[in-house]
């Protein structure tokens, strides 16, 4: 699968290169140039969240360099807690705030670091500027991860005592600066 940009769908790239490169040269943001189809009848409800995971993402990963990591990312990345809570007769809910830092960000940003490591790019600076939680998961998902220093920048005195507290207790790549401003 390729994915191209949202504001010029000829800049076309495999995913790998577009996980690395973030942004696209044009400043869009990357999509799948297609959206697979999911099977709606396959029996989903017995399986843990990291082989639900797997299954959900295997057709956007297909023909990348990171499809057969995929499995052992998911497992690295959903080692939380995702419970499914039932609300009704008929709706259920997934509780996102299990992760390390409490925040649904942990998703994303676990995600982001354990296919970032697979790749094994060159040493790298990520800059983060944040107004809280994404400050956190951020420095949680790549705290020690090799070839990665992570700066965050968040408003001071804008931020939670918690949200400081997850952001700057951290040391060896992680980078944690109060700042004079606003990020919204």
């Amino acid at each position: 699968m390729r994915y191209i940009s949202t504001r010029n769908h000829l800049i076309s790239l495999s995913l790998s290169d577009a996980i690395q490169k973030g942004l696209s040269s044009d400043g869009g943001l990357f999509l799948p140039q297609a959206l697979p189809m999911i099977n709606t009848q396959e029996h989903l409800t017995d399986l843990s969240y990291p082989e639900f995971a797997f299954k959900m993402l295997k057709d956007f990963f297909k023909e990348d360099r990171l499809f057969s990591s995929l499995k052992g990312i998911c497992e690295n990345t959903f080692n939380f807690s995702v419970p499914l809570k039932q609300l009704d007769e008929s709706t259920w809910v997934l509780e996102l705030f299990h992760g390390p830092t409490c925040s649904f960000k942990d998703f994303g940003a676990c995600f982001l670091a354990e296919c970032l490591s697979q790749i094994k790019t060159k040493k790298t600076t990520i800059l983060v500027a944040t107004s809280g939680d994404t400050g956190s998961a951020v420095a949680n998902a790549f705290y020690l991860k090799s070839n990665y220093q992570v700066i965050i920048l968040y408003p001071h005195g804008k931020v939670s005592s918690k949200q400081e507290h997850q952001m700057t207790c951290w040391d060896k790549n992680i980078l944690s600066v109060s700042v004079d401003g606003s990020f919204d």
